[in-house]
């Protein structure tokens, strides 16, 4: 089977998906975030400045891995067929839902009639972020109106989401390293 999308092509889709489309990530895509202790900031940057790989052809769909030194993410290429289960295989029935967004790093972040894509079968979940750039951005921008003291998730979606370090950050703010690491 031919593959649908050249990686120079993937990245251009991507991006374009990052501003103004739909990004979703998977219940197991969301296990592996809380284990390597990484947010959705953290895969709209590899996502953002990553190298895109050839795609690989697995369980029915085209997926393509964007790597840094660091992280590797992987994204699915979407088709007009019924969205299938990544772990049994059955039709995913989709709805609009409220959903808690932890997986931003922020807590009580809840994004209201989001596409949530379910399987019947087995209960694997997608949710679907649209504009997810514009979302973070957005997160950001009430953060940084807000008058009281930020927490440490806080600093840590403010530095990520501007592609810092907390070194760069703390440089920025004009407050010692440490500072940025409590």
């Amino acid at each position: 089977m031919d593959e649908p999308i050249a990686p120079d092509a993937a990245r251009k889709l991507i991006r374009h998906i990052l501003q103004a489309g739909r990004f979703t990530y998977t219940k197991h895509s969301k296990d592996e975030m809380l284990v390597d202790d990484l947010t959705t900031v953290d895969c709209e940057n590899v996502l953002r400045g990553g190298v895109v790989r050839p795609g690989e052809y697995e369980h029915g769909t085209w997926r393509y891995r964007v790597e840094t030194s660091r992280v590797t993410v992987a994204r699915r290429a979407e088709g007009s067929e019924p969205m299938k289960c990544t772990e049994c295989g059955a039709t995913m029935k989709t709805r609009k839902e409220n959903y808690r967004y932890d997986e931003c790093g922020l807590k009580h972040v809840t994004l209201v009639g989001v596409e949530v894509s379910r399987c019947p079968k087995c209960g694997n979940y997608e949710i679907s972020i649209p504009r997810i750039e514009g979302l973070h951005r957005l997160l950001a921008r009430v953060l940084i109106e807000k008058v009281t003291r930020f927490t440490g998730s806080e600093v840590r979606f403010l530095h990520k989401s501007l592609g810092w370090s907390g070194a760069d950050f703390a440089r920025h703010m004009g407050v010692a390293d440490e500072t940025v690491s409590r």
